[in-house]
């Protein structure tokens, strides 16, 4: 759909369920099961490797445990390597800081 409607400039962001919130109800009563944080690292990069026109993707934002910005296609390779090397390395220890970080926001 991007490649058809040609945006210039992207801002990603990633769902942050507050407990409080009919999604954080739903998580509770396990009929939603959030995104691992590699998920969301995962989802980037497949973004990333799928926009063909040439755009600004910025990830740089509080609800994101990976920020950067590409200006694709230029950026391509060396992003998606930043983030293939972010994703080889992930670690139990990762996901578990990266969701309690997560975890604890209160407003975005």
């Amino acid at each position: 759909m991007f490649n058809k409607i040609r945006p210039q400039f992207m801002y990603l962001t990633t769902v942050t369920i507050f407990p409080d919130s009919e999604l954080g109800a739903e998580v509770a009563r396990d009929d939603f099961a959030p995104m691992s944080e590699l998920e969301r690292f995962r989802e980037f990069r497949a973004l990333v490797v799928a926009l063909e026109n040439p755009i600004v993707v910025d990830t740089r934002l509080a609800t994101n445990s990976i920020g950067f910005v590409a200006e694709l296609p230029a950026d391509r390779d060396e992003c998606l390597a930043a983030l293939d090397e972010a994703i080889a390395g992930f670690s139990e220890d990762d996901e578990r800081r990266l969701s309690r970080r997560r975890a604890m926001m209160r407003t975005i």
